[in-house]
């Protein structure tokens, strides 16, 4: 910020004149330098000071107290939609107009006083116009605003009475979107149907999984497409303290160029090619916002909200432009200007502390109902990473071990070694996750795929013999071995069962070219098998037979 002598001196002999005729000063005399210096002087005694304050009408008073409270500037767009225009004019219209005389704003108000400034800064936004307290000025107002400098937003007294806890589950669904990747690479981020819904069966937090393949493949732990993981930077990535993991993916969605949090939001639409928004940006901006609140006490998310929409509302929008994105809601009306700020800023900064801060370790969410939305958050240990990259932070990493039962079934613990787990799910079917237990079970066609890929069965048993709880189980060790030596030897394929009420109608049925060439096994005299995919087939054939036939599990 600029001095108030250097703010003065850019000013006009008539505005000079303005400003003393407001202040009480002579009319000034001499030098614009000797004007200007003999000005500033009498502007910083205490007593001048306190006078003009006390005049100051309660808006324009207020106005001065808001800027004082954001450190002595703000973005001048955001002045002047919040508090009222100042009327650009040439030093010729404005001495015929007076507009000091019937200020239409406090802004005005304050400017004709010599009270603000205006000034461009660099920004990581690139360069913004910003209106200014001068420096010299401001620690004065600190005397005269003692309450200036104190957060009107004030850590909640009570905690909420439902509390979700942030966890590292993130680390566990990375590890199973690599393993997944490992068996069959992905052809793109958009599963199939099948894919999805597996995926979905084994994923801790589904919601996270998009997020996370886009930062895997910005750390490089995954390559394509199709997508695979790297087996240098995945070995890396899963041998990783658990601790390690969680900073690599919060930092790496804080850095992240190709995720955009906004794009995301299911009630916003872009019908551009292109979304207005610098991803970047508006997640730093919301991560500023979220610095100066203290870790490990609630925060009313709704107040926060709306302390930003008050303060800092154009948090991610460069020169506080309000009209220029063209976003839409999902019925088509346009989402322009200040008035629906909720609906885009406010649903962003709503989105990143109950989305990907929550799902990646770094704040925890509070509910007063569980009938209603999440109302409260706090900021873990974890969430200084945001902030300082080697900050001292700890998670937790229980040893668990793995529980091999006789059936060929292998419980995995979200506590056990990642890498572990990573090559279990590779040579085993995956059944079920429950009480954060993963699930697998040993099967011929697993076995053989992870042949295929390099694992052996001495491999496969020396990882089930390091990590088993106890010895192998005696019927999962001569399963192995009866698999190396013969392969698959036994399968369960699904197949329709077709009955009949007498051998004859059967027998009809095999009788005929068009019916017979469906029957995959005669299993009696009056039943035989028919794949799954035929029995529309055989349906259709035997009705232009005279027979008419129930399809499968019909109830009537």
């Amino acid at each position: 910020m600029r001095s108030l002598l250097h703010t003065l001196e850019d000013q006009d002999t008539g505005y000079l004149r303005i400003l003393c005729e407001l202040w009480g000063f002579d009319s000034p005399q001499g030098s614009h330098r000797s004007v200007v210096e003999n000005i500033t002087r009498a502007m910083l005694k205490r007593n001048t000071l306190d006078e003009l304050l006390d005049s100051l009408p309660d808006t324009a008073k207020q106005t001065l107290e808001g800027i004082a409270h954001a450190d002595g500037r703000t973005a001048f767009p955001d002045l002047i939609r919040d508090h009222g225009e100042l009327r650009e004019m040439g030093p010729g219209k404005r001495d015929r107009e007076q507009p000091w005389r019937s200020p239409a704003s406090p802004v005005e108000v304050l400017w004709y006083r010599g009270l603000i400034g205006r000034a461009f800064a660099d920004t990581p936004k690139g360069p913004q116009e910003f209106a200014y307290i001068p420096i010299d000025l401001l620690p004065m107002l600190s005397e005269s605003f003692p309450d200036y400098s104190t957060p009107s937003l004030s850590p909640l007294t009570q905690d909420p009475k439902h509390v979700y806890l942030a966890t590292s589950a993130a680390v566990d669904d990375a590890t199973t979107l690599l393993a997944a990747m490992r068996r069959v690479p992905f052809p793109s981020f958009e599963l199939s149907q099948q894919q999805d819904a597996t995926l979905e069966r084994f994923l801790l937090i589904p919601r996270l999984h998009n997020l996370l393949l886009t930062i895997l493949q910005e750390m490089s732990v995954i390559e394509g497409p199709p997508w695979t993981p790297n087996p240098e930077r995945t070995r890396s990535f899963i041998d990783a303290s658990r601790s390690q993991a969680v900073g690599d993916l919060l930092l790496a969605w804080k850095a992240s160029v190709i995720w955009n949090d906004l794009a995301v939001l299911p009630q916003i639409v872009c019908n551009t090619d292109t979304w207005p928004n610098d991803a970047g940006l508006s997640r730093q901006g919301v991560l500023d916002l979220l610095q100066p609140l203290k870790p490990g006490v609630w925060w009313d998310l709704n107040d926060f909200v709306e302390e930003i929409r008050q303060t800092h509302p154009a948090f991610q929008r460069p020169g506080g432009d309000f009209d220029s994105w063209y976003l839409q809601d999902q019925n088509g009306n346009f989402l322009h200007g200040i008035e629906n700020w909720n609906r885009v800023d406010g649903a962003l900064i709503r989105y990143i502390i109950t989305g990907p801060l929550h799902w990646l370790g770094a704040v925890d969410l509070g509910q007063d109902s569980q009938s209603t939305s999440i109302s409260s958050f706090r900021l873990t240990p974890v969430s200084a990473l945001l902030y300082d990259p080697k900050a001292p932070v700890r998670v937790e990493e229980p040893e668990k071990a793995i529980i091999i039962h006789a059936d060929g079934r292998i419980i995995v613990p979200r506590g056990v070694n990642r890498a572990v787990r990573y090559q279990i799910a590779r040579f085993s079917h995956w059944a079920s996750v429950e009480d954060e237990k993963y699930e697998y079970r040993l099967t011929p066609s697993t076995l053989q795929r992870a042949s295929k890929q390099g694992l052996s069965h001495k491999h496969i048993r020396a990882v089930l013999e390091k990590t088993c709880e106890s010895q192998l189980p005696r019927p999962v060790d001569l399963a192995l071995t009866r698999w190396a030596e013969k392969g698959t030897e036994a399968r369960i394929q699904r197949y329709w069962v077709l009955r009949v009420q007498s051998p004859d109608l059967l027998e009809m049925l095999r009788s005929k070219k068009s019916t017979n060439r469906y029957f995959k096994e005669i299993l009696s005299p009056t039943a035989a098998i028919v794949q799954s995919s035929d029995w529309l087939k055989l349906q259709a054939a035997a009705a232009r037979l005279g027979l008419l036939i129930d399809p499968p599990d019909s109830n009537e």
